[in-house]
């Protein structure tokens, strides 16, 4: 122990390592799946110690899907329908329950939001249709719908709906309004059909839809959008006014802007009043690529969480470490930049998610990364192909301490959220099987990996 410390101490004299800390270590750790593929893309504590994680399983009836799939399967061509999963973990990172909704088609959950008198608000988007056993009760639209759900806290439906037009509408994010009502916002290229009333203005629009807490819509908005390519989503979050905010990325000049982009690949961000008006828009980037994971609402403005491939040019001040780097910038209320810092190792770092402290005096970040041993932003070894990166920063993007997590495969944080013992649970998707730090066994492809640090 002495050598370890005497070691710490001189890595520290010589700037190896800025900061050390044993607070981010495992508290526990499980892997959930079943024969087939499993995608996370939300996690949420809960006052137990515990968390409720989202996604979508193509397994049935099978490992941790304690109920038949919903959809088909046809064995000759491969084809596997995805249901809604949900998963209820408790403060020791034991499964308590799981649930799996959809209908005869693919169903793809992507947030939830819980209710404060108990139960859960889930919703995504789905290519179901109404039929005899399905949780699908709606005529399908087009193609994709937004479908959200009204649960107990056992996960029982309580009601459910679904919108959208004539074409695919992809729910990306969901929040809960201070008037009680539900903000969905995600991409569409439907146009004046069903329940989306604007004409689709080229791409992908985005397609804000607000309903109440029954389910009942009661307004929807489009604003022109970008030709989405897939790789990120949309992200919300309300602001203080009643209104929100969304950070996504700009990559076509439509002419539809307030301002122009740097590049073909910049950060948006549109600032909406409570009825979906706009009140301002505004693009970061610098000379490479900008891409959006996050936003968060502070008492100062917000703070961006993303990735960058450009170096010290355009709104990114700092060098640049690697291939992509991590992004972290604050605005206020007006979208003027306050700070930004650039965070990563010598080869790729994304950022996909972030989520604030209790106090709101700390930010948690997580990622995955395939740098290894890129001293001080990425110190420890990478098991193998793209590992978790967790950091923790204080509200002015100073880095606390990070946290690699792996195993000998790809290994992918989707989700992030705080803990009231002053910890984060991060969830995201692993190929990896007994090695590393995810001491399960692989349940069939690809699992999602629950990870709780201290």
């Amino acid at each position: 122990m002495k050598n370890f410390i005497r070691t710490a101490l001189l890595a520290t004299f010589l700037g190896l390592i800025p900061y050390i800390s044993f607070s981010q270590s495992i508290e526990w750790e499980t892997t959930l799946g079943g024969n087939k593929a499993e995608f996370a893309n939300e996690v949420v504590s809960t006052k137990d110690g515990g968390c409720i994680v989202i996604g979508y399983t193509q397994s049935s009836a099978n490992g941790d899907v304690s109920k038949e799939n919903k959809g088909f399967y046809t064995k000759n061509d491969g084809i596997i329908t995805a249901d809604y999963w949900v998963v209820k973990i408790d403060g020791k990172g034991n499964k308590e329950w799981d649930r799996n909704y959809g209908g005869t088609d693919d169903d793809y959950a992507f947030s939830l939001t819980p209710i404060k008198e108990g139960g859960y608000y889930i919703a995504g988007y789905t290519r179901s249709t109404r039929s005899k056993n399905s949780d699908v009760q709606h005529e399908n639209k087009g193609d994709f719908d937004y479908w959200i759900l009204k649960t107990d806290a056992n996960g029982k439906i309580v009601w459910e709906n679904n919108f959208g037009g004539k074409d695919n509408d992809y729910l990306n994010a969901m929040i809960q309004l201070k008037d009680g009502g539900l903000l969905c916002v995600g991409r569409s290229t439907s146009s004046a059909s069903g329940d989306v009333s604007a004409k689709n203005e080229g791409g992908y629009d985005y397609w804000i839809l607000k309903v109440d807490s029954q389910g009942n819509k009661l307004w929807e908005k489009s604003i022109p959008g970008t030709d989405w390519d897939g790789y990120a989503n949309v992200s919300v979050a309300s602001t203080k006014d009643g209104g929100f905010i969304i950070a996504d990325h700009a990559n076509r000049k439509d002419g539809k802007r307030t301002e122009a982009e740097k590049t073909d690949h910049d950060i948006l961000v549109i600032k909406c009043d409570k009825d979906g008006n706009i009140e301002w828009q505004k693009t970061y980037g610098g000379s490479g690529e900008e891409t959006a994971s996050a936003i968060l609402t502070t008492s100062k403005g917000y703070i961006v969480v993303g990735t960058t491939t450009s170096s010290k040019n355009g709104d990114i001040s700092a060098q640049g470490n690697g291939e992509e780097d991590w992004w972290i910038f604050a605005i206020d209320n007006k979208g003027n930049k306050q700070w930004d810092k650039v965070y990563g190792g010598q080869k790729k770092d994304f950022a996909t998610a972030a989520a604030l402290s209790d106090d709101s005096k700390n930010i948690y970040v997580g990622g995955w990364t395939t740098s290894s041993l890129s001293i001080p932003d990425v110190s420890g070894k990478n098991e193998g192909g793209a590992d978790y990166l967790v950091m923790k920063f204080d509200i002015t993007g100073n880095k606390q301490w990070e946290r690699m997590l792996g195993g000998s495969d790809e290994d992918k944080i989707c989700g992030i959220t705080a803990t009231e013992d002053k910890g984060c649970i991060v969830v995201g998707n692993t190929y990896s099987s007994e090695s590393g730090t995810v001491k399960s066994k692989n349940k069939g492809s690809q699992d999602i990996w629950v990870v709780k640090l201290k």
